[in-house]
């Protein structure tokens, strides 16, 4: 991030402990954070104006796709992650409210490259060089418009992505939307 550039971060999570380690993370990394729960998240979200949410996906009383979704009904330009512990359906990364989604515990360098996804821009030339090789690597028809792109690797980790495993909204190994 560049100097006077803050990006504020609210992280929604039931857990303190698990809060209080992500805020350290964050501010480690250069953000402003603030961290609440589940139930005081819309009373702090208008007055903080958030660049980013973090959002566990299960809390007490709701989980964090629905919280995502809330939140972007009443800021739809606020980046909306959704974190987890335990194995997030595939189906979550699908929703058009969720902007990434990551596995926790997380490293500093991993979470970093997941939040500033939106502040790298990829030059056109090299997306598309990037399809064609993918598209070729899979052997394609590059012609046919029903085509599916699959991705045989993540273009931002470089993990191999199984085609046994079907399309990818978001990267398993590093959550990067793809």
């Amino acid at each position: 991030m560049g100097a006077g550039m803050v990006k504020r971060v609210l992280v929604v999570n039931d857990s303190r402990f698990e809060r209080k380690i992500m805020r350290d993370m964050l501010i480690s990394l250069g953000y402003e954070v603030k961290v609440t729960n589940e139930y005081e998240v819309f009373f702090l979200l208008d007055s903080y104006n958030p660049d980013i949410v973090i959002a566990n996906m299960n809390m007490t009383n709701i989980t964090g796709d629905r919280l995502i979704q809330d939140i972007k009904g009443r800021i739809p330009t606020t980046k909306c992650y959704l974190s987890s512990c335990s194995e997030i359906n595939p189906e979550y990364s699908q929703s058009k409210w969720i902007d990434g989604v990551f596995a926790t515990p997380i490293n500093p360098g991993s979470l970093a490259k997941i939040l500033q996804q939106e502040e790298i821009e990829v030059p056109k030339p090299f997306e598309e060089i990037m399809d064609l090789a993918v598209n070729c690597s899979l052997g394609q028809n590059l012609h046919d418009e029903n085509d599916v792109t699959r991705f045989a690797f993540c273009p931002y980790c470089g993990n191999t992505l199984s085609e046994s495993s079907g399309k990818f909204d978001f990267c398993p190994f590093c959550g990067m939307k793809i």
